[in-house]
């Protein structure tokens, strides 16, 4: 993921949501949003479904942004990911 797009993104939207809280409700909104749709994109074997999964993810990166969310925290998540995964 390109990050610096993704900040330029968060810089455009800073502008059009001044509010933090708004802001926040925007994007969870957006989120659940791009999961219903995903699941009926898979339903329905649409082409379309890798786009929206690119757009959750970038929805999540700029939840991550707004959250201002230290990288640490990646890395602790990262390992919890791998051992749910070696835990199956």
């Amino acid at each position: 993921m390109d990050l610096k797009k993704v900040a330029e993104i968060r810089a455009l939207h800073a502008k059009e949501f001044p509010d933090s809280e708004q802001y926040y409700e925007f994007l969870l909104y957006q989120i659940q949003s791009h999961i219903v749709e995903i699941n009926d994109l898979k339903e329905n074997k649409d082409p379309h479904l890798k786009s929206e999964i690119v757009d959750l993810a970038i929805l999540s990166q700029l939840l991550t942004m707004q959250q201002d969310t230290p990288k640490d925290i990646f890395q602790k998540r990262y390992g919890r990911f791998k051992e749910k995964i070696k835990s199956k």
